[in-house]
């Protein structure tokens, strides 16, 4: 658990300081594109430190039981939107979002289920190949809202499954 916390946490860190660095040091000898480069690597990694903490928190509510689900009508086409809006263009631009017609208002916790999806495609674009898009499609199927998330990676091997809601559980040698 610590290894794989640390691991997350200090990459995010360590390329906030180091854009930050670059730009305290070089702001004069930088290109507007160079500066405005690593403005935007640290918003993503700011982004996704921040990302991580919430996961951690929840994660402690959770267990300890003070998490409070604060469902409302929610337009969920709208919060895959904002989703997608979080990451990188070029991320974005491998994330294929189909929502389907006549979809309803429905009652969610929008902030969970967010982090939730957040969380999924990060872990799609994470272990997928550079090439792999990611597909976001949500449904209304039976009276309910089905949101799937799929790539093209190599999938969780069968033998594995029974670990698969283990928190923190890696696959070997990821």
């Amino acid at each position: 658990l610590f290894n794989s916390l640390s691991h997350e946490l200090k990459t995010h860190i360590s390329t906030t300081i180091g854009a930050a660095d670059t730009l305290k040091e070089q702001n004069q000898s930088l290109s507007t594109e160079a500066k405005q480069s690593l403005v935007t690597e640290i918003q993503i990694a700011a982004t996704r430190l921040h990302q991580q903490v919430e996961n951690l928190l929840s994660m402690g509510r959770l267990e300890s039981g003070m998490l409070k689900v604060n469902s409302d009508w929610c337009d969920v086409g709208d919060l895959l939107h904002s989703i997608v809006q979080k990451w990188d263009p070029l991320l974005q631009k491998r994330l294929h979002v189909h929502i389907g017609n006549q979809l309803p208002l429905f009652k969610l916790d929008a902030g969970l289920i967010e982090q939730v999806i957040f969380n999924l495609i990060q872990n799609a674009f994470q272990y997928a190949s550079p090439e792999t898009s990611v597909e976001l499609d949500v449904q209304y199927v039976d009276e309910s809202c089905r949101i799937t998330i799929a790539d093209q990676g190599p999938g969780f091997p069968k033998n594995e499954l029974d670990h698969i809601f283990e928190k923190f559980y890696r696959l070997p040698n990821t």
